[in-house]
Protein backbone atom coordinates (compact mmCIF):
# COMPACT_ATOMS: atom_id res chain seq x y z
CA UNK A 1 0.00 0.00 0.00
CA UNK A 2 1.50 3.28 -1.08
CA UNK A 3 1.44 6.30 1.16
CA UNK A 4 0.44 9.76 0.09
CA UNK A 5 2.45 12.03 2.39
CA UNK A 6 1.52 15.35 0.69
CA UNK A 7 -2.18 14.55 1.00
CA UNK A 8 -1.75 13.53 4.65
CA UNK A 9 0.05 16.77 5.41
CA UNK A 10 -2.68 18.80 3.72
CA UNK A 11 -5.39 17.02 5.69
CA UNK A 12 -3.50 17.59 8.95
CA UNK A 13 -3.12 21.31 8.20
CA UNK A 14 -6.79 21.56 7.30
CA UNK A 15 -7.81 19.87 10.55
CA UNK A 16 -5.58 22.17 12.57
CA UNK A 17 -6.98 25.27 10.87
CA UNK A 18 -10.59 24.40 11.50
CA UNK A 19 -10.12 22.93 14.98
CA UNK A 20 -8.35 26.05 16.29
CA UNK A 21 -10.88 27.81 18.55
CA UNK A 22 -11.96 31.23 17.29
CA UNK A 23 -11.03 34.11 19.57
CA UNK A 24 -13.48 36.60 21.08
CA UNK A 25 -11.63 39.80 21.93
CA UNK A 26 -12.94 43.15 23.18
CA UNK A 27 -10.35 45.83 22.45
CA UNK A 28 -10.08 49.50 23.44
CA UNK A 29 -8.95 51.60 20.48
CA UNK A 30 -9.35 55.29 21.26
CA UNK A 31 -7.93 56.41 17.94
CA UNK A 32 -10.24 54.21 15.84
CA UNK A 33 -12.81 55.73 13.49
CA UNK A 34 -14.56 54.80 10.28
CA UNK A 35 -13.07 51.80 8.53
CA UNK A 36 -10.22 51.57 11.03
CA UNK A 37 -12.47 49.58 13.40
CA UNK A 38 -12.73 46.72 10.89
CA UNK A 39 -9.01 46.77 10.09
CA UNK A 40 -8.11 46.53 13.77
CA UNK A 41 -10.55 43.65 14.19
CA UNK A 42 -8.94 41.80 11.27
CA UNK A 43 -5.53 42.18 12.90
CA UNK A 44 -6.83 40.07 15.81
CA UNK A 45 -7.27 36.99 13.55
CA UNK A 46 -10.31 34.72 13.27
CA UNK A 47 -13.17 35.17 15.71
CA UNK A 48 -15.82 37.67 16.75
CA UNK A 49 -14.26 40.86 18.07
CA UNK A 50 -15.66 44.12 19.46
CA UNK A 51 -13.57 47.25 18.96
CA UNK A 52 -14.54 50.37 20.90
CA UNK A 53 -13.45 53.99 21.22
CA UNK A 54 -14.01 55.50 24.69
CA UNK A 55 -13.38 59.03 23.42
CA UNK A 56 -16.37 58.89 21.07
CA UNK A 57 -18.41 56.07 22.64
CA UNK A 58 -18.45 54.22 19.30
CA UNK A 59 -18.16 50.46 19.09
CA UNK A 60 -18.42 47.81 16.36
CA UNK A 61 -18.45 44.03 16.46
CA UNK A 62 -17.08 42.00 13.58
CA UNK A 63 -16.96 38.33 12.68
CA UNK A 64 -13.57 37.74 11.12
CA UNK A 65 -13.43 34.83 8.67
CA UNK A 66 -11.26 33.70 5.76
CA UNK A 67 -12.07 35.01 2.32
CA UNK A 68 -13.40 32.45 -0.15
CA UNK A 69 -10.48 30.72 -1.77
CA UNK A 70 -8.02 31.71 0.95
CA UNK A 71 -5.32 29.08 1.62
CA UNK A 72 -5.77 26.69 4.52
CA UNK A 73 -3.44 28.41 6.97
CA UNK A 74 -3.73 28.95 10.69
CA UNK A 75 -2.42 32.53 10.68
CA UNK A 76 -3.82 34.28 7.64
CA UNK A 77 -2.76 37.73 6.53
CA UNK A 78 -5.41 40.39 7.23
CA UNK A 79 -5.59 40.87 3.46
CA UNK A 80 -7.10 37.39 3.22
CA UNK A 81 -9.74 37.97 5.89
CA UNK A 82 -13.24 39.43 5.70
CA UNK A 83 -14.73 41.54 8.48
CA UNK A 84 -18.49 41.09 8.63
CA UNK A 85 -20.20 43.43 11.07
CA UNK A 86 -22.64 41.73 13.44
CA UNK A 87 -24.77 43.04 16.35
CA UNK A 88 -22.83 43.78 19.53
CA UNK A 89 -24.03 41.61 22.44
CA UNK A 90 -26.16 43.77 24.79
CA UNK A 91 -24.01 42.97 27.84
CA UNK A 92 -20.85 44.13 26.07
CA UNK A 93 -22.60 47.24 24.74
CA UNK A 94 -23.74 48.14 28.27
CA UNK A 95 -20.23 47.63 29.66
CA UNK A 96 -18.73 49.83 26.95
CA UNK A 97 -21.31 52.54 27.70
CA UNK A 98 -20.35 52.45 31.38
CA UNK A 99 -16.65 52.58 30.51
CA UNK A 100 -17.24 55.56 28.20
CA UNK A 101 -19.04 57.35 31.06
CA UNK A 102 -16.12 56.64 33.39
CA UNK A 103 -13.65 57.81 30.72
CA UNK A 104 -15.50 61.08 30.09
CA UNK A 105 -16.11 61.78 33.80
CA UNK A 106 -12.45 61.33 34.70
CA UNK A 107 -10.91 63.03 31.68
CA UNK A 108 -9.52 59.70 30.52
CA UNK A 109 -7.82 58.70 33.79
CA UNK A 110 -10.56 56.18 34.75
CA UNK A 111 -10.04 57.35 38.34
CA UNK A 112 -12.90 59.11 40.17
CA UNK A 113 -12.38 61.09 43.39
CA UNK A 114 -15.01 61.29 46.12
CA UNK A 115 -15.15 62.46 49.75
CA UNK A 116 -17.36 61.01 52.50
CA UNK A 117 -17.82 62.03 56.12
CA UNK A 118 -16.96 59.55 58.88
CA UNK A 119 -20.56 59.00 60.18
CA UNK A 120 -21.59 57.45 56.85
CA UNK A 121 -19.11 54.61 57.40
CA UNK A 122 -21.24 53.12 60.18
CA UNK A 123 -18.14 51.49 61.68
CA UNK A 124 -18.46 50.70 65.40
CA UNK A 125 -16.04 52.82 67.39
CA UNK A 126 -15.64 55.49 64.72
CA UNK A 127 -17.11 58.68 66.14
CA UNK A 128 -16.41 62.37 66.63
CA UNK A 129 -13.23 61.60 68.57
CA UNK A 130 -11.71 59.46 65.80
CA UNK A 131 -8.90 61.05 63.78
CA UNK A 132 -6.49 60.09 61.04
CA UNK A 133 -3.94 59.34 63.79
CA UNK A 134 -6.19 56.49 64.99
CA UNK A 135 -6.49 54.98 61.51
CA UNK A 136 -2.75 55.07 60.83
CA UNK A 137 -1.96 53.56 64.26
CA UNK A 138 -4.60 50.78 64.16
CA UNK A 139 -4.37 48.08 61.47
CA UNK A 140 -7.73 46.59 62.42
CA UNK A 141 -9.46 49.97 62.18
CA UNK A 142 -7.88 50.53 58.75
CA UNK A 143 -9.23 47.20 57.54
CA UNK A 144 -12.71 47.77 58.95
CA UNK A 145 -12.96 51.16 57.26
CA UNK A 146 -11.84 49.60 53.97
CA UNK A 147 -14.57 46.97 54.25
CA UNK A 148 -17.18 49.61 55.10
CA UNK A 149 -16.25 51.70 52.06
CA UNK A 150 -16.57 48.76 49.67
CA UNK A 151 -19.93 47.79 51.20
CA UNK A 152 -21.37 51.31 50.97
CA UNK A 153 -20.20 52.42 47.52
CA UNK A 154 -23.55 51.52 45.99
CA UNK A 155 -25.52 53.29 48.75
CA UNK A 156 -23.86 56.68 49.15
CA UNK A 157 -25.27 59.46 46.97
CA UNK A 158 -21.73 60.63 46.22
CA UNK A 159 -20.59 57.25 44.89
CA UNK A 160 -23.69 55.35 43.74
CA UNK A 161 -23.46 56.29 40.06
CA UNK A 162 -19.71 55.66 40.07
CA UNK A 163 -20.19 52.22 41.60
CA UNK A 164 -23.07 51.29 39.29
CA UNK A 165 -20.94 52.08 36.23
CA UNK A 166 -17.86 50.39 37.68
CA UNK A 167 -19.69 47.14 38.34
CA UNK A 168 -21.34 47.27 34.90
CA UNK A 169 -17.90 47.56 33.27
CA UNK A 170 -16.57 44.37 34.83
CA UNK A 171 -19.52 42.28 33.65
CA UNK A 172 -17.63 42.00 30.36
CA UNK A 173 -13.94 41.39 29.68
CA UNK A 174 -13.29 44.68 27.91
CA UNK A 175 -9.51 44.71 27.87
CA UNK A 176 -9.34 48.27 29.16
CA UNK A 177 -5.99 50.06 29.19
CA UNK A 178 -6.73 51.50 32.66
CA UNK A 179 -8.77 49.97 35.46
CA UNK A 180 -11.87 51.89 36.64
CA UNK A 181 -11.06 53.04 40.16
CA UNK A 182 -12.73 55.19 42.78
CA UNK A 183 -10.62 57.05 45.34
CA UNK A 184 -12.48 57.79 48.55
CA UNK A 185 -11.29 60.39 51.06
CA UNK A 186 -12.74 59.92 54.55
CA UNK A 187 -12.96 63.14 56.56
CA UNK A 188 -13.16 63.06 60.36
CA UNK A 189 -14.66 65.58 62.79
CA UNK A 190 -11.33 67.36 63.31
CA UNK A 191 -10.90 67.71 59.49
CA UNK A 192 -8.10 65.14 59.33
CA UNK A 193 -8.38 62.69 56.41
CA UNK A 194 -7.41 59.22 55.19
CA UNK A 195 -7.67 57.95 51.63
CA UNK A 196 -8.72 54.58 50.20
CA UNK A 197 -9.12 53.24 46.69
CA UNK A 198 -11.44 50.63 45.23
CA UNK A 199 -10.34 49.05 41.95
CA UNK A 200 -13.32 47.44 40.28
CA UNK A 201 -11.17 45.04 38.25
CA UNK A 202 -9.17 43.59 41.14
CA UNK A 203 -10.23 40.31 42.67
CA UNK A 204 -10.12 41.85 46.16
CA UNK A 205 -13.52 43.27 47.03
CA UNK A 206 -12.34 45.63 49.76
CA UNK A 207 -11.10 49.20 49.48
CA UNK A 208 -7.35 49.50 49.96
CA UNK A 209 -5.82 52.05 52.31
CA UNK A 210 -3.41 54.38 50.51
CA UNK A 211 -0.28 54.74 52.56
CA UNK A 212 1.25 58.20 52.63
CA UNK A 213 -2.03 59.99 51.89
CA UNK A 214 -3.27 60.54 55.47
CA UNK A 215 -3.31 64.15 56.62
CA UNK A 216 -3.75 65.99 59.92
CA UNK A 217 -6.42 68.61 60.53
CA UNK A 218 -4.01 71.25 59.18
CA UNK A 219 -2.99 69.19 56.17
CA UNK A 220 0.34 67.87 57.45
CA UNK A 221 1.41 64.29 56.74
CA UNK A 222 0.56 61.68 59.35
CA UNK A 223 3.92 59.82 59.43
CA UNK A 224 4.00 56.05 58.95
CA UNK A 225 6.53 53.27 59.42
CA UNK A 226 9.16 53.60 56.70
CA UNK A 227 8.95 57.37 56.34
CA UNK A 228 12.29 59.09 56.82
CA UNK A 229 10.98 61.85 59.08
CA UNK A 230 10.60 65.58 58.77
CA UNK A 231 9.48 68.76 60.48
CA UNK A 232 5.97 69.22 61.86
CA UNK A 233 4.53 72.55 62.92
CA UNK A 234 2.50 73.31 66.03
CA UNK A 235 -0.29 75.77 66.72
CA UNK A 236 1.97 78.84 67.08
CA UNK A 237 3.25 78.21 63.55
CA UNK A 238 -0.20 77.65 62.02
CA UNK A 239 0.05 73.88 62.36
CA UNK A 240 -1.54 71.24 64.57
CA UNK A 241 -1.86 70.73 68.28
CA UNK A 242 1.32 68.81 69.07
CA UNK A 243 -0.33 67.11 72.06
CA UNK A 244 -2.30 64.56 69.97
CA UNK A 245 0.64 64.35 67.57
CA UNK A 246 2.95 63.39 70.44
CA UNK A 247 0.51 60.78 71.73
CA UNK A 248 0.38 59.30 68.23
CA UNK A 249 4.19 59.11 68.04
CA UNK A 250 4.27 57.28 71.37
CA UNK A 251 1.43 54.97 70.39
CA UNK A 252 3.31 53.87 67.26
CA UNK A 253 6.50 53.05 69.18
CA UNK A 254 8.25 56.38 68.94
CA UNK A 255 9.75 58.78 71.46
CA UNK A 256 9.12 62.48 72.10
CA UNK A 257 11.08 64.84 74.33
CA UNK A 258 8.10 66.87 75.50
CA UNK A 259 5.10 65.99 77.61
CA UNK A 260 2.28 64.47 75.59
CA UNK A 261 0.08 67.23 76.96
CA UNK A 262 2.62 70.09 76.85
CA UNK A 263 2.46 72.92 79.36
CA UNK A 264 3.23 75.35 76.57
CA UNK A 265 2.48 74.96 72.83
CA UNK A 266 5.12 73.15 70.79
CA UNK A 267 6.09 75.36 67.89
CA UNK A 268 8.08 72.86 65.86
CA UNK A 269 8.81 69.14 66.17
CA UNK A 270 11.60 67.46 64.23
CA UNK A 271 11.24 63.71 63.80
CA UNK A 272 13.72 61.16 62.50
CA UNK A 273 13.71 57.41 62.03
CA UNK A 274 16.38 54.74 61.78
CA UNK A 275 16.31 51.72 59.49
CA UNK A 276 15.07 48.62 61.25
CA UNK A 277 13.66 50.54 64.22
CA UNK A 278 10.00 51.04 65.05
CA UNK A 279 8.65 54.53 65.53
CA UNK A 280 10.07 58.01 65.26
CA UNK A 281 12.34 59.99 67.53
CA UNK A 282 10.89 63.47 67.80
CA UNK A 283 12.33 66.42 69.62
CA UNK A 284 10.92 69.83 70.30
CA UNK A 285 12.79 72.45 68.36
CA UNK A 286 13.44 75.76 70.07
CA UNK A 287 12.52 78.58 67.72
CA UNK A 288 14.08 81.91 68.52
CA UNK A 289 12.25 85.11 67.48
Amino acid sequence: MCSNKPLAALLALSAAAFSTPALAINLECNWCNGGVFAEVAKSLDLGTHTIFNLNTGQYHTYQIRPQRGAPLEIDLSPDLLDAVEVPTPPEIASSIGAAAWFHETTGGTMRVMSTVSYPSLNVPGVDGRTTAYDVVADANLRARIGDAISQNLGAWDATKMIADNGWQIIKSQLGLKSSPTIEVTVQFADSSTVVYEFNFMKSSKTANYLRGRSRTAKGQLVPEQGDTGGTWYGLPRGGDDMGPFGLFIQRTGGVIDWQAIPSSPVETAVCTSKAGETGFICHREIVFP
